[in-house]
This record gives structure tokens, sequence and C-alpha cells, in this order.
């Protein structure tokens, strides 16, 4: 029984691959000549370039949203060690309603004269505003390393869409 696969497919139209959407960060031809070298020996699911074209076209316009979410998830500039980030902004309003009287003692006699009398009214506002940065945990330099290396090892956005692309289109029957 003859058998067909993306290599060959593509062989007999090298633009099967033209209606692929993808997010910005992916390059195109490095996707393809992944995909064609991880899937050369597999049998494809359907061997009409027409039909394939466009069968790839509507599962990468279908799996976009979470590729460009992974994408922003991988590649999105961060510090590892800072884990937290926030800015608050605290109002507090005090109303103030204070009458007192101020005594002083002319020629320390020990008699009081009153002298003044205060009256403190009014509504006093105070904004506060906090920055809050840095490491909820208690972390070393080499495990947020480590973690960060698995990240990168275990979660490539090239290989998760070469992996769809093999589970949707490559019978994995050997």
């Amino acid at each position: 029984m003859a058998t067909m696969s993306i290599l060959g497919l593509y062989h007999w139209d090298n633009t099967i691959f033209n209606g692929m959407i993808l997010p910005a960060s992916i390059d195109r031809d490095v996707l393809v000549d992944n995909i064609l070298m991880e899937c050369a020996e597999l049998e494809i699911l359907y061997p009409n370039p027409d039909f394939m074209k466009e069968a790839i076209g509507r599962w990468s316009l279908k799996r976009l949203h979470a590729w460009t979410r992974l994408e922003t998830v991988l590649y999105e500039e961060y510090d590892p060690f800072i884990n937290i980030k926030r800015d608050e902004v605290r109002t507090i309003t005090q109303n103030r309603n204070l009458t007192g009287t101020v005594k002083t003692n002319a020629y320390d006699d020990g008699t009081g004269i009153q002298r003044d009398q205060t009256t403190d009214t009014g509504t006093v506002t105070t904004t506060e505003n906090f920055h809050v940065e840095g490491d909820s945990a208690i972390t070393d330099a080499q495990d947020v390393a480590r973690k960060e290396y698995e990240l990168r090892i275990n979660y490539d956005l090239y290989n998760t869409i070469i992996e769809e692309f093999k589970s949707r289109f490559c019978i994995m029957v050997y």
C-alpha cells in the first residue's frame, strides 16, 4: 500500500503551507522546515495537496489564539526574581471638629490667664501612592535559573506547533 508523507506532498506542491496563519514571532520558513524534518517519515492524513493546503490554513486559524497567548507567556520580557509588582493608591479622609483654649501664665504666679481660643474644623484628605515590587518568597538564584531553564526546554512555541501539526495531520501508526 502506497503512503504519502508531508515531505512528499510538499515536493509535489510547495505551497501547501502558504495559508498557515502564525503568531508574529514565528518564522514560517523555520517552522515549515522543522515540520518537514519531524514528520518526513510519517504518513499524512490528507494526501490531496489542495485539501491539505485548505486544512492547514483552517487548522492554524483555529489554533492562532492559543499560540498567540503562549507566545505572550513565553516571550514577554520580565525579571524572574520579581514576582510581585503592584501600585496602590490610598486616600485617607479625616473630619476634624476640635475646639480648644490655650492658657498661659503671666509672671509665673500660678494663675492662668486665658489668652487665646483655637478652633480646628474641616476635612483633611491625604492621598498616598505606593509602589510595591519584589520577591514574595524566599528564592535563590539557582532555583530561579533552573525553573527558567525548564520553562524554555519544556515550552517552546515551535515545538508546540510541530507536535500539534503531527497530532492533527499525521497518522501515528508505525
